[in-house]
């Protein structure tokens, strides 16, 4: 997987639909090595300054649609994770074999496999067996619920899933590797 340089980051503007005094805008940056990551953020007049300076998880994204997966690892990235990207459950348990992720993100609706069956197979692989599994799809009935979890998933997510949202539930299984300063 290559890592972004110090000259690559991402920015994010808050301002869609909220109010100038929720306004935030956040810059990454990465180091060339991958050991550092460094959120400025700009809230009104003070700056926050998030720094993460110690071995970043690696959370794997799942999904056929290629902007979704650009969007996930967008947010995933500004969360404070390394990302693995694969395109569906095939590629996922290829990428599995090669390095084994911190926690997955998997869509439902995919080609060649698809999440419910990756889930399972996922599950059935000693190194995966407690890995995390969120599930980020546009299926949201109780019963697509209750298929996917009772395949693997310890969370549900229905597309498309507001970054706040995603990163609480990232949260709930990976530490937060940010230290905040001012």
């Amino acid at each position: 997987m290559q890592r972004p340089s110090l000259r690559d980051w991402l920015f994010e503007d808050s301002t869609r639909g909220e109010s100038k005094r929720q306004h935030y805008q956040s810059f990454l940056f990465l180091d060339s090595a991958g050991d550092s990551c460094y959120i400025l953020q700009k809230r009104g007049a003070g700056i926050l300054i998030h720094v993460a300076t110690e071995k970043r998880n690696r959370v794997l994204i799942v999904d056929d649609e290629s902007l979704t997966r650009a969007v996930l690892q967008r947010n995933v990235i500004l969360a404070g994770y390394d990302v693995l990207l694969a395109s569906n459950g095939k590629e996922a348990l290829e990428t599995i074999a090669r390095e084994t992720p911190d926690l997955i993100i998997i869509d439902l609706v995919m080609p060649d496999m698809n999440g419910f069956e990756a889930c399972r197979r996922i599950r059935a692989k000693e190194q995966t067996k407690k890995t995390p599994i969120i599930v980020v799809s546009a299926l949201r009935s109780d019963s697509d619920v209750e298929d996917a979890k009772a395949a693997g998933a310890d969370s549900f997510l229905v597309k498309p899933a507001k970054p706040e949202e995603l990163k609480h539930e990232l949260q709930k299984f990976l530490p937060s590797p940010f230290k905040t300063g001012t």
